[in-house]
């Protein structure tokens, strides 16, 4: 078979005029037509060509085209096509939806895969509002793909729909109707998909839903209409819900349109994910405002079904009002409301109310309302059956012939009780099918007699159920029984204590488990009720009755785990697990890991969802769960036990049937699942405390004192002895270690209180009055025992030695829990309990041992202060020789209409202290240079240039190197025009080294703030402040400011800079005769500079010589010392951690810059941003 688009590669003229028919690309056959058919394929017009040229024959299904196409080489291909049809995979799949419905809540939930994730995400990002109504993306599985074409057979439909359309008149009205709303609703539009993923399950558990709704006395039920409909899809989206449609009544030659739904489909994959998505999220939205609704919108809502139940009628209708409101932000039209209350009927409008509403309205009271496939009398409050026997014949019903076994199955499987209410009938049904099955009868045979007459007798239980009125509600179900006497005074119909008890049992045949409630009044009252049940058949492969037990017990806890957790307004105070079995119960009340693995899996999930003490046994007689295991069960009535419960829970606990003594006597059943186990005797000493762990290897009070409590429990299971990992079991863990401590430490005064002698005068007890208690414990004799309000341990506390490890462990957990506060809270809460001996210094040192409590106190290192570099002394020397440098600001000006940036550079000579200050407009390498380069203008190349880590300061060294080596050539250098500038880095984060040019930025800030007063001003008036600002840094006096008026005038930087200390002082008036002492008055310049300079090495120069801090010697840092990164801009406990790798040492051979590697790299930092970690 080749693709027909190779006639349009071969010149065949003859089949021009077909061609349009057939020459199709990329089709791939569908169906193969046999030659039984051969009166659909017979040729009824023949196009024949020349010889080795193909031929066309038209046939009742189209044209078709055969012979040569021209290919020189045709792939030899053979395919098999079969289709096979079963009523087995009909009846398979009917059988897998009634189990999926029998395991709702007793079935683990499904966990989310990748794809859900996903699709969650897409909904996330694209989620929003247009037009009142919420728009989403489709949840597809990936971001690329490729849809056939499917025109071809969208056509072949739509013309075969409107063939239908002719024939059948009135179904094209029909149809025409719901396609026109589809337009007319704007769900759908004409126009000039599978790749989707399903997303998670958000559906809320049907089961739960049906529970809640019997909590409460008031019930409202509700339905969104056209829920799917009413949620838009992205225009990016809508290709993949493409249709065609053609409207009936247009007539043949109206075109065929193409359209596409713009909303939610029904059908679609991803489409109940989306809408419960998109009404749980515009719920979350109204959380605070419509808390009570919200929650009952996220958890009370099945898809578009809303069904609640309520405390009054006043809340219902506020629910009913808030619900239709916060589902109306999102489209959604909420309607069909309907009630068991006329007052709540009452109060709502016609249009939203549903039609069994509208005829309680009117008054009928035989009204019957179908719910989540419940049926429901809204007059009487109750559940009702109705079982349909149309799938039988009269025959099979008056006996006369017996069914197939398809037909039986179809029955049997019809009776939906999600709830367990007729667990007792529907389990028989699904006994006799499977007895049938047993018996090797087909699908389409009818079955054997003898299973036809259980089925009979079965038939007439299920028609007794029509007179079966179960009430909803929990607490109408009955009367209140006096049980205990009235203990609280109030309301005597308040409910105070609620009892869940759950009921199981088995037989070869089947097992069960039932719940039950069991309410207890104010005024003693009590009242049981039936909540739900669930059953299975005995698998096909027999079971021993102990272990079809065991299941049963396990579908009990399963079971009421599911009702416990979704009663969200109904909480037990206890369980109890009822059985008849005491092979389970001693099973369930021993260690699981001595069984078989079949028993010990599901005593371990039995151990996990209940307790053993919540195990009763009960006499299979009034084991309520005996009735649905069994074949020949009485019929089912309102009043038997079933739906009441046991008469004994009606009365005090103690006339409940006896639970069995625990006894060493193991059953035959429980032997034989037991494993197999090789014993080894060993002798080993009664003292437990040489089976104690060692203390030495724990740095923790709790984890010895749990590893002590697991060794009791190994010891206790030896000895045959049923314990768990419970709080008296920690208690005998901790008398055992204090009493290792007394032993190690206070042996003479225990072997003196044993041999009833007195405390040797010298023991360090003396004063504290020691005595041996009943579980022969140490303790303090106290004088405080009649202090009202204090326990028995703070009046005689347990004595302890303070240089033991356990104590030293307890002494750890108490700091601990004092969240590492002062040592006197540790102090007052351990003599609570405990007497320690040298209890202050044990919490000190434990204090100064805690690792977080020397990373909280760690400070900064300190080295001495360093002697000056050598560029600071230096005399004698031209200005700004050597210069540091800084940027600060920014500060705003006024440029045009806007305001721009600008940052001020500072340069501070090393030597006299002056400054120079240049504006830049940023922080950038080039402007930088640029401010170096106006600078070295007016002041001159400086030898040495000082500045901390910026990367603008790193940029330019790179940059002027770069320069140099580009200028480098000879006649520059015969110009003097280059100076190369030794750039010198401080480490980072070490302010205090660059304090020369540090203060004076502070001070040049000072000034500014007075003048500027956060004013903009043009950048004139700031460049003109910035000069004015400079002359005033340069004229304060670095030397001693004399208050005698005959003592030369302190020195400044001005005096070495214009030779005065102030720019305004005027200048002197010379006549023409001074040009010609030019000379002398030269020599009188340079000598008013050396004693300038001279006044600086005797005045200025010694000032430096103390240290004003840092004066103590200090330990150097060294390689792999453990050191805190001090970073001022984060908190103490953000700092990071990290290890010196390399230590730097200053000119005097002391270390004050290191690196420090960390977990982000390596660090370089001053030792004073670094605080040394003792570990």
């Amino acid at each position: 078979m080749q693709n027909l688009s190779v006639i349009n590669n071969i010149n065949c003229k003859h089949l021009t005029c077909i061609k349009g028919y057939v020459c199709k690309e990329n089709v791939i056959p569908k169906l193969l037509i046999g030659e039984d058919n051969y009166h659909v394929i017979a040729p009824l017009q023949i196009i024949c060509g020349s010889k080795n040229e193909p031929y066309a024959t038209r046939c009742k299904l189209g044209w078709s085209i055969h012979g040569y196409s021209g290919r020189t080489h045709t792939p030899a291909t053979r395919s098999i096509f079969y289709l096979a049809h079963s009523d087995g995979e009909v009846l398979n799949d009917l059988i897998t939806k009634s189990f999926a419905i029998d395991s709702i809540g007793i079935s683990p939930l499904r966990r989310e895969n990748k794809d859900h994730i996903r699709a969650v995400d897409i909904l996330d990002k694209s989620f929003r509002k247009v037009n009142e109504q919420y728009e989403v993306c489709l949840p597809f599985k990936s971001d690329e793909f490729i849809l056939p074409d499917s025109y071809d057979n969208a056509l072949s439909r739509m013309i075969s729909l409107n063939k239908k359309f002719n024939n059948n008149r009135d179904y094209a009205n029909r149809y025409s109707r719901e396609i026109k709303k589809f337009f007319d609703e704007g769900y759908a539009r004409e126009i000039k998909g599978s790749e989707q993923s399903s997303g998670p399950d958000l559906y809320n558990s049907l089961f739960g839903i049906m529970l809640r709704f019997r909590t409460h006395p008031v019930v409202i039920i509700g339905d969104i209409k056209d829920m799917f409909l009413r949620i838009k899809i992205s225009p990016d989206n809508q290709h993949v819900f493409r249709f065609l449609w053609k409207d009936p009544d247009a007539g043949d030659d109206a075109p065929i349109k193409v359209c596409v739904m713009q909303c939610l489909i029904f059908g679609a994959t991803c489409s109940p994910f989306i809408a419960q998505y998109v009404k749980n999220k515009n719920a979350s939205m109204y959380e605070d405002l419509y808390p009570e609704a919200v929650k009952v919108i996220l958890n009370n809502h099945y898809m578009d079904d809303c069904l609640h139940s309520t405390t009054s009628i006043g809340e219902a209708i506020e629910l009913i009002k808030n619900i239709t409101e916060i589902h109306g932000h999102a489209g959604f039209n909420m309607r069909s409301w309907t009630s068991n209350s006329k007052q709540v009927i009452d109060c709502l409008p016609n249009e939203s109310l549903a039609n069994s509403a509208i005829q309680l309205k009117d008054g009928a009271t035989d009204v019957v309302e179908r719910t989540l496939g419940l049926m429901w009398h809204p007059s009487d409050d109750t559940f009702l059956f109705n079982i349909s026997f149309n799938r039988l014949s009269d025959n099979v019903l008056n006996g006369s012939e017996p069914p197939t076994k398809a037909k039986m199955l179809s029955l049997i499987m019809s009776v939906y009780d999600m709830q367990g209410f007729i667990t007792p009938i529907t389990i028989k049904g699904k006994i006799i099918l499977q007895n049938v099955h047993r018996s090797g009868v087909g699908w389409n045979c009818p079955i054997h007699i003898k299973d036809y007459e259980c089925f009979l007798k079965w038939l007439n239980d299920l028609k007794v159920l029509a007179q079966l009125r179960i009430p909803r509600w929990y607490n109408n179900t009955g009367t209140w029984s006096d049980c205990y006497p009235q203990t609280e005074s109030g309301d005597p119909d308040r409910i105070i204590n609620t009892e869940m008890h759950i009921f199981c049992d088995a037989s070869l045949k089947a097992y069960a488990a039932v719940v039950y409630w069991r309410f207890i009044r104010t005024d003693g009252k009590v009242f049981v009720c039936f909540v739900t049940s669930k059953s299975r058949v005995s698998p096909l492969r027999p079971l021993s009755v102990p272990r079809l037990e065991l299941q049963a017990a396990l579908l009990a806890a399963r079971l009421a785990s599911t009702v416990r957790t979704e009663h969200t307004d109904i909480t037990p105070t206890r369980r109890y697990f009822w059985t008849d079995s005491k092979t389970v119960l001693q099973w369930i009340r021993s260690d699981p890991r001595t069984f078989k693995p079949y028993v010990a899996h599901r005593l371990g999930e039995i151990d996990e969802l209940t307790r053993v003490i919540e195990w009763r046994y009960v006499p299979t007689g009034l084991n309520a769960a005996d009735v649905a295991t069994r074949e020949d069960a009485p019929p089912l009535t309102i009043d038997n036990q079933w739906f009441q419960g046991p008469a004994y829970l009606r009365l005090p606990e103690v006339s409940w049937p006896a639970d069995l003594c625990s006894s060493e006597e193991i059953y035959d059943e429980v032997a034989c699942e037991q494993r197999s186990v090789n014993t080894i005797s060993a002798s080993a000493p009664t003292d437990l405390a040489s089976c104690l762990p060692d203390e030495e290897r724990f740095s923790s009070w709790k984890r010895l004192l749990r590893s002590t409590a697991r060794v009791l429990m190994f010891v206790d299971r030896c000895r045959r002895r049923n314990v768990t990992f419970n709080v008296d079991l920690m208690s005998r863990a901790e008398e055992l270690l204090l009493k290792k401590i007394q032993s190690d430490s206070f042996s003479l005064e225990i072997d003196s209180f044993k041999q009833k002698k007195s405390v040797s005068k010298n023991s360090r007890l003396l004063k504290l009055t020691p005595y041996l208690d009943e579980r022969h414990i140490l303790r303090v004799g106290g004088r405080v025992d009649k202090a009202d309000g204090v326990s028995y341990n703070a009046c005689r506390p347990v004595i302890v030695d303070g240089r033991h490890k356990i104590t030293q462990l307890i002494v750890e957990d108490y700091h601990r829990r004092a969240l590492h506060g002062a040592n006197e809270m540790v102090v007052n809460e351990i003599r609570q309990k405990y007497w320690v001996i040298r209890l202050r210094p044990t919490v000190r040192g434990v204090a100064a041992r805690c690792l977080f409590c020397r990373h909280r106190r760690a400070a900064p290192h300190e080295q001495r202060m360093a002697d000056l570099p050598q560029v600071r002394p230096q005399h004698h020397r031209r200005p700004f020789s050597s210069a540091g440098v800084d940027f600060f600001g920014p500060m705003e000006i006024t440029s045009g209409r806007k305001r721009v940036k600008q940052y001020g550079v500072l340069f501070t000579c090393l030597t006299i202290r002056a400054v120079h200050i240049e504006l830049s407009e940023s922080l950038s390498t080039d402007a930088t240079i640029m401010a170096l380069r106006r600078m070295i203008a007016r002041r001159g190349t400086p030898e040495i240039l000082y500045s901390d880590n910026g990367t603008n300061f790193r940029g330019a060294d790179a940059e002027l190197k770069r320069s140099l080596q580009e200028l480098n050539f000879d006649r520059l250098q015969d110009d003097g025009l280059v100076r190369g500038i030794k750039w010198r880095f401080i480490p980072p984060g070490a302010p205090e080294m660059g304090g020369a040019w540090e203060r004076l930025v502070r001070s040049v800030k000072t000034a500014l703030k007075v003048v500027l007063k956060e004013r903009a001003p043009h950048f004139d008036t700031l460049s003109t402040l910035m000069c004015e600002v400079e002359a005033l840094i340069n004229s304060r006096p670095i030397t001693h400011v004399s208050t005698d008026p005959n003592y030369p005038e302190a020195l400044t930087p001005n005096h070495f800079l214009i030779g005065t200390s102030s720019s305004g002082t005027p200048y002197g008036k010379y006549d023409n005769g001074d040009l010609c002492n030019l000379g002398k008055r030269w020599r009188v310049a340079q000598r008013l500079t050396d004693m300038f300079w001279s006044r600086w090495l005797k005045e200025y120069l010694p000032s430096l010589l103390p240290r004003q801090k840092w004066n103590s010697e200090a330990k150097a840092l060294s390689v792999g010392d453990y050191v805190l990164v001090v970073d001022p801009q984060l908190e103490r406990g953000s700092w990071r951690h990290g290890v010196v790798s390399a230590a730097h040492a200053g000119e005097d051979g002391r270390v004050r810059c290191v690196d420090v590697r960390t977990r982000t790299g390596v660090l370089k930092r001053p030792v004073t941003r670094l605080a040394l970690l003792e570990v």
